[in-house]
Parts: C-alpha cells; structure tokens; sequence
C-alpha cells in the first residue's frame, strides 16, 4: 500500500511539472516577433517569484521523491524495506553512466549483494551512514551544485535551483560532461573570486559536508570520470539550448506517463501540431527577417548611389556655375576638388556606417526582447511550478482523505459482508428448518393415514367385535338356558330320586306312592297311570342316553344348536365339526355335568 501510494504521488507530481513547464514554455515562444521591440506589460501573478527556499525545498522534494520511488521498486523486487532504506542511505548516491534512478537501484544492489555476502560491516563505516533521507537529499543537492558550479561558473544559486528544477537530473551529468578535468581548477578559482554566492550554506549543509565527506566525494568522482574525456567547447549556455532541453525534459516525462491518463495521447497530439506550428513560424520569422535584411540592404544600397548621383549633379552644377577665368588645372584647384571629394565620401561612409548601426541597434533590441521574454516565461515556469507544488499538496490531502474514505467504505462494505454471510447463514437454517417441519408434516400426513387406516381397521374390528359379542351373548343366553334345564331336570331328577327312596324307607308311603291312597275305584286307573308314568320314566332315561354309544349318560352341549346328545366319552372321540342330530356346524362345546355322572 505503501509503495502504491508513493509511486501515485511521484507519478502526479512529475506529471505536474511536465504540464506546468509545456504550458510556460508555450507561452514564452507565442510571443509575436511585432511585440519584441516594446517591454511586456507586467503580470501580477508573474511577478511573484518564489523564494530561495521555496526553490531548495522543491529540489529536495524531486530527490527524496526519486529514492523514495528506487525504495518502492526494490520493495517490490523482493528485498526488506529495513535493508533496502540502509542501503540507501549508506550507498545511494545516483551518479553514473545511467539514468538517476537505475544508478540508485545499481549502487544499492550492489550495497545489498555485499551485505548478504557478509562483508559490509567490515568495509562500510558506520559514521559514513546518514541519520535519515532528509540528510541523504541535502548531501545529493550539496554535490548537484558542485558540479553545476564547476560546469557553469557564471550561473547563480538561484539560477542552478531552477534548472535543477525544470530539467531532468541526468541532464546535469550529460551537459556537464563538457567539461575537461583540466580546466576545472582554473574555472572553480574564477568562480570563487567573482560568484561568492555559491558559497552561502547553510550550518545544516556544513555539517552534512563534514560528516558525509566521503559520500560526496564518490559522488563527485564519479561524475569526474564520467566526464574526463570530454573538452570545453563553450563556456556559456545558450537560451535555445535551454528551451530545447526543456522541452526533451517534459517529452521524457510525458512519454513516461502516458499510459496513465487517456487524455494524454490528446494531449501528445496537441503539442505535437503546437511543436509544428512554433517550427512553420520560426521559419516564417526567419524568411521575413531574411527578406527584412535584403530589402535593407537593397535600400542602402540604392540609398548610397542615389546619394552618389545627387553628389556627382551637384558637383557638376557646381563646376558649371563656378567657371572662372581662373584655370582649372591649378594646383590648389585641384586639391581643393580633392578635399571636397574625400569629405563627400567621408560623408557617405559615416552615412553608410550610421544606418549599420542603427539596424545592430534594432537587432539588439530584438535580442533584449526576447531575454526578457525568455526570462517571463522562466518566471513564469516558476510560479507554475510552485503552484503546482501547492495544487499537488491539496490533491495529496484529497487523495488522503480519499483514502480514508476509501478505508471507511471497505470497512463498511467488510461489515455489510458479514451481515449478509450471517442473513444467508439464517436463510440456510431457515431452509433447514422448513424442509425438517414439511418432513415432519409429511411424516405427521403418513401417520394420520396410517391412523385413520388404523381406525378404520378398529372400527372393522369393533363391528366384528359387536357381531362376535352378540353371538357369544346369544350362545350364553342359550347355554344358561341349558343350564337352567339341565338344573330342573337334575332337581326333577333329585326330586324322583328323593321321592323313591322315601317310599323305600317307608312302606305305606310306597305303596300309596304307587297305588294311591285308596284302593277304590281308582286302583285300576292309577295302576294304569303307574304304568304310563314309568313309560315316560324309561322315555326320559332313553333321552338322557348317549345316540352315539347307547350306555353313558349325555354330558356334553353343542353351540348354537344346543343339543345333549353325546357323552363325555363319545365327545372326545367325536372328530368332526358337526351336529350329528342336525348337522349344523359346532362352535363351542360345553361340558355338563348331570346327577348320574
């Protein structure tokens, strides 16, 4: 996060800078070649230049933002943060054969494969290490104007600021590469003797020297050899150059990133037409300037012959009135006629040299015009520079704040996550619980069925059951009926028993038992009654009989016919299932037992 963070902000401000100095730049070469010759109105807003420190802190911002972008690069190659911030301030200086920052990340590359090695606590000292990158950058900008002061010795502080500023970092190692060993001594002496102002360090930066000697000093011999082959061609920088580096600076910068907006590739077309026309115009200007000096110099010349011919009318007007009888060809005539000769030429030529100078005087002031122009629009470039610092650090706080919105958000959309793994958490459960209660109900369904099967059934077998009870009830009515005369017959039976042996015991008693009381006229017909009497005794001893065996007594009663036909004996040899007096099917039998049994 971290690393994404610096890598946004370097990218913003650098692409900050790169518009700021297009737009200035564009509007330093748009000014028409009429409007040279008269000073510019002054601007309000223009003529706010930033301070000295203003310029430092913003030179101090670019470098701490190009180690800042070499940590976040070999961050994200692997390396630890801890190891890699060390490195950096033990090893990263950014001089070299190759561009700034892949000489920081080459330099402590190089640190961390030594360290790895185990060899570093040994070679580096640990007073050589700076506190922090605050010290780092102050050290690098201490060196940059070292250099920069031996390369340009007329260049102010304030003036090398600026370049520092608006020019790519590696473009100070390749113009000062110009520059020979040899002659560095000579221009470090004169630069001291007439620009005193380099001098001017801050008691931060003295002791950054004097601490960090070491660090500097391989820092400036790496620019030393880089630059040992070159020779002094030109001790001074030109204005085109200037602009002409400008302008590859923020083409650089621009095409580094490009694929960041959309609107860049737009942006790319419109300053290449921009590019276009500022060329058709300086070759316009150039042609009008070309045919401006020939008209000039055709008019001066035409100037100077008719100035001959109106001297040569003249002097022969004049020799024609100043005829005399005084001869011609005397000597003081003629040296007369020669000194008014040479004077007319003198005349001419003082003519002729007049009007030089008074077309050098014009192309002076175009020349001062258009330093001034250049000098407003490196004023200008300045303030657009440090507004677009400010604007930067406003979209920094914005960016912030959006990032804190940003952390909000994903907190609440974390929260609202969880909220919603919980509500599909109760629906599942939910789900759970409705497919258990229509299980339940399918169940509670099949098991009412099965009840009102199981009720059916019931009823079926109460019916049954009431069917059976009635039958059973109707089988007992007619067994106690059975049994009631099975009783009178016995009591019949005792009865007759009981009778017979009374009239044993007593003689008369058996004898009118069976006589009668009297022996009149009714002697014969209750003998006649005696003997029906003991016909229905031998009637009902033959109906108390067994039909089956003719011996033993009845004792066994078939259900529902209820008949007493077969003995005990009989009934248990009896294998079949019916009646043998009706034939009708036989439920139940019951054992009886009668007085003779």
């Amino acid at each position: 996060m971290l690393s994404l963070l610096l890598n946004r902000r370097t990218s913003v401000f650098k692409r900050r800078i790169a518009l700021e100095l297009m737009s200035s730049s564009i509007k330093g070469r748009l000014v028409h070649p009429n409007q040279m010759s008269q000073p510019p109105e002054p601007d309000p807003e223009a003529s706010i230049t930033p301070s000295d420190e203003q310029l430092e802190e913003s030179v101090l911002k670019k470098i701490e933002l190009l180690y800042i972008k070499a940590i976040s690069q070999l961050v994200s190659s692997g390396y630890d943060e801890l190891d890699v911030f060390k490195a950096v301030l033990r090893n990263g200086h950014f001089h070299g054969k190759m561009d700034p920052l892949s000489n920081i990340l080459h330099n402590v590359q190089i640190h961390l494969s030594t360290d790895d090695n185990g060899y570093n606590d040994n070679l580096v000292n640990p007073k050589k290490v700076f506190a922090n990158l605050k010290q780092l950058r102050e050290a690098t900008l201490i060196s940059l104007l070292c250099w920069l002061r031996k390369s340009y010795p007329f260049m102010r502080r304030r003036d090398a600021m600026c370049w520092l500023l608006v020019s790519d970092l590696n473009s100070v190692r390749v113009n000062s590469s110009k520059i020979s060993n040899d002659d560095g001594d000579c221009v470090n002496t004169q630069m001291d003797d007439q620009h005193p102002i380099w001098s001017e360090s801050t008691p931060s930066m003295l002791v950054l020297l004097k601490d960090n000697a070491d660090f500097l000093a391989t820092e400036y011999k790496s620019l030393d050899e880089d630059s040992s082959v070159a020779v002094v061609k030109d001790s001074e920088v030109s204005l085109e150059g200037f602009c002409m580096k400008n302008q590859t600076s923020t083409k650089s910068i621009l095409k580094r990133f490009n694929d960041l907006d959309p609107n860049d590739e737009i942006l790319m077309s419109l300053m290449k037409e921009i590019k276009d026309l500022d060329t058709q115009i300086k070759e316009k200007k150039k042609w009008a300037d070309a045919k401006v000096l020939q008209a000039a110099k055709r008019l001066c010349e035409d100037r100077n012959e008719l100035k001959k011919l109106r001297m040569e009318k003249e002097d022969n007007e004049w020799t024609k009135k100043q005829k005399s009888p005084v001869d011609i060809d005397h000597p003081t005539m003629k040296n007369l006629t020669n000194a008014e000769m040479a004077l007319r030429a003198s005349n001419i030529e003082y003519d002729h040299a007049l009007m030089l100078w008074s077309y050098l005087e014009i192309e002076n002031l175009e020349i001062r015009a258009d330093i001034m122009a250049s000098k407003l629009s490196a004023s200008e470039s300045v303030t657009s520079i440090v507004q677009s610092a400010k604007r930067e650090k406003k979209h920094l706080k914005k960016i912030l704040a959006w990032e804190k919105q940003k952390g909000k958000l994903e907190e609440d959309i974390t929260s609202e996550k969880q909220n919603l793994m919980e509500m599909e958490e109760e629906m599942i459960q939910v789900e759970a619980s409705k497919r258990t209660a229509e299980e339940k109900w399918r169940e509670e369904n099949e098991s009412k069925k099965h009840a009102l099967a199981r009720v059916d059934q019931e009823m079926i077998l109460k019916e049954q059951t009431i069917s059976d009870n009635k039958r059973i009830q109707e089988s007992l009515h007619a067994r106690i009926d059975l049994d009631l005369k099975c009783q009178k017959d016995d009591i019949q039976r005792l009865e007759q028993e009981l009778s017979r042996v009374k009239s044993l015991n007593d003689p008369n008693h058996y004898w009118t038992s069976l006589f009668g009381t009297r022996f009149g006229d009714d002697t014969v017909g209750r003998m006649l009654h005696g003997s029906s009497d003991e016909g229905d005794e031998s009637d009902d001893e033959v109906d108390h009989e067994c039909v089956m065996c003719g011996e033993n007594e009845v004792s066994v009663v078939f259900l529902p016919c209820a008949h007493e036909v077969v003995c005990g004996v009989c009934n248990e040899g009896l294998k079949k299932d019916e009646c043998p007096t009706c034939g009708v099917a036989i439920e139940e039998r019951i054992r009886v037992f009668g007085g003779s049994s």
